[in-house]
């Protein structure tokens, strides 16, 4: 398949990769570590200390979002926030949790908390955020914190200029008289003083528009952010390639997929055809095998002459039916193995 064949996307602001609001909310936790876990835990003392490895060994590898090591009042614990874009049922996400905890734990040895982020409006409403096995002698409680983006309130963190936690803040309620696009607008502002770094502005309001879209019409975010401004987001630019590598590779496992299906469907095609000319031959052949034996015993039957075997070879010859056909009427009706043999002859047998 040739390059030509494959559709080149016209990507916007909306059509960047479906995982983009994960991708987008590690990036932000990635940046600003220290700001959004002392947010989110209500630790004011927590000190950030590293990211450490995510990946957890399974029989199939699992990978936590965010997993930090941080000092909570002089002591090492490990902080891990697992990022919903969407909902979960409340036994899938409990199991993850737990899982999570307990391997957490199995590799590196330190107290961990963890926490389960719901960032679209609405999520999260059926997760308990514990898990108990009471049975006497084998019991079981692990608890984490469910947070609920939408159960927030934004205002306060624009009012504390939290440089980690203004792109989720679209996400959380907005002040009374500020709904809608209206309050992505004024988290937008919010942001013109910021000290960005390590982001760039950029790839901060992009991450801040990014994040709207789960909450607000993502179109009519990316018209409150200038064209210009996301094409300098090199985080925006990589999620572009994204998308577009995305859509070839649909494109391309379409047109393979329609190929397969195009040889199948002439190898079926031939394989039918040669079964059809392969049956409609044996049946020729059992025809054929039918029709001289036919005339054979009528010629025995009637004469019981041992020159009758004589003439088997010559009508064997005969492949035409119909003629195999006049020939057994004629065995019937001859007269004479004499006159039979004539007949034959007629047919253009010797």
């Amino acid at each position: 398949m040739t390059q030509q064949n494959i559709i080149q996307p016209a990507v916007d602001w909306a059509a960047i990769p479906g995982q983009k609001y994960d991708i987008t909310s590690k990036s932000v936790f990635r940046a600003f570590p220290q700001d959004v876990a002392r947010y989110f835990m209500n630790e004011p003392t927590l000190k950030f200390v590293e990211f450490i490895e995510s990946q957890l060994p399974l029989v199939e590898t699992r990978e936590m979002d965010i997993l930090m090591k941080v000092e909570i009042h002089g002591r090492l614990t490990l902080v891990h926030f697992e990022i919903q874009a969407g909902d979960s049922t409340h036994r899938r996400m409990v199991r993850r949790t737990v899982g999570y905890i307990g391997r957490g734990y199995e590799a590196h040895g330190l107290p961990i908390r963890s926490h389960v982020i719901y960032l679209r409006p609405g999520a999260g409403r059926n997760d308990p955020g514990v898990y108990t096995q009471p049975d006497p002698g084998y019991q079981i409680h692990i608890e984490y914190q469910v947070i609920r983006l939408y159960e927030l309130d934004g205002q306060s963190v624009l009012d504390a200029a939290n440089v980690g936690l203004i792109p989720f803040a679209p996400l959380m309620q907005p002040p009374a008289g500020s709904e809608g696009i209206a309050w992505v607008q004024q988290c937008i502002e919010a942001t013109r003083e910021l000290p960005l770094a390590p982001l760039s502005r950029p790839d901060y309001l992009t991450s801040l528009g990014i994040l709207s879209g789960l909450a607000h019409d993502a179109n009519t975010v990316g018209a409150l952010i200038p064209k210009e401004v996301r094409m300098e987001s090199g985080f925006y630019r990589l999620m572009q390639e994204e998308a577009r590598q995305s859509v070839e590779e649909e494109t391309r496992a379409r047109v393979e997929e329609e190929t397969r299906a195009k040889l199948v469907a002439e190898m079926e095609e031939t394989r039918a055809k040669l079964v059809a000319e392969a049956t409609a031959k044996v049946r020729q052949q059992v025809a054929h095998e039918a029709a001289v034996k036919s005339i054979l015993t009528a010629l025995d039957a009637r004469f019981q002459s041992i020159l009758v075997q004589g003439l088997k070879p010559a009508i064997e010859q005969i492949e035409d039916l119909q003629n195999l056909d006049l020939l057994h009427r004629a065995a019937i009706v001859a007269p004479s193995l004499e006159a039979f043999t004539e007949t034959l002859v007629q047919n253009g047998n010797p």
